[in-house]
């Protein structure tokens, strides 16, 4: 798989939705409490699109209202390195992300994920925020990044000569 099927599968499996291919959209599965027809979110679009009213009848209301609630983003760091994450413990980590409001709501199905590729021994974690847009998506992910920051401190390092960054090279 590529980077972007894995982070698309990763995404996939926590939303447990669907995408559709009419409109390239991503919807969340339909809540205990919303009416489940229609059931295809294109259906609801093509419904929406083949009306030429200018006033949108309640049931198109509803039905785009629906996709509007359903509706899935994210934006996704696959491997994220810092400095100072080795020294963190894992539940001091988790419990502030928990006091500080990052975390992911398994009913609405949006917020933040992290993704251990190791312990923290290694300073690497993945980050996959999702949200009902991509501006809210990215808001959560900037808000994630933020707290990193914050909690963990900041991720300044010097370039060494084993550093795998890159630097100009002198003339």
């Amino acid at each position: 798989l590529t980077h972007t099927a894995l982070s698309f599968s990763f995404f996939d499996f926590l939303i447990g939705g669907s995408f559709d291919n009419d409109s390239g959209e991503y919807f969340a599965p339909i809540s205990k409490g919303e009416s489940s027809a229609p059931s295809a979110p294109s259906a609801a679009l093509q419904q929406s699109a083949a009306s030429s009213d200018l006033v949108a009848t309640a049931p198109d209301h509803n039905a785009r209202a629906s996709l509007e609630r359903r509706r899935r983003t994210y934006v996704m760091n696959e491997l994220m390195y810092h400095p100072q994450l080795p020294y963190v413990h894992h539940s001091a980590f988790f419990n502030m992300c928990r006091l500080k409001g990052i975390s992911f709501d398994l009913v609405e199905r949006t917020g933040t994920v992290f993704n251990l590729m190791d312990s923290f021994a290694a300073g690497t974690l993945g980050v996959l925020t999702t949200g009902r847009s991509l501006l809210d998506s990215l808001r959560k992910f900037a808000d994630c990044l933020d707290f990193i920051q914050k909690q963990v401190g900041p991720a300044t390092t010097k370039l060494s000569d084993e550093s795998h960054e890159t630097r100009p090279r002198a003339s």
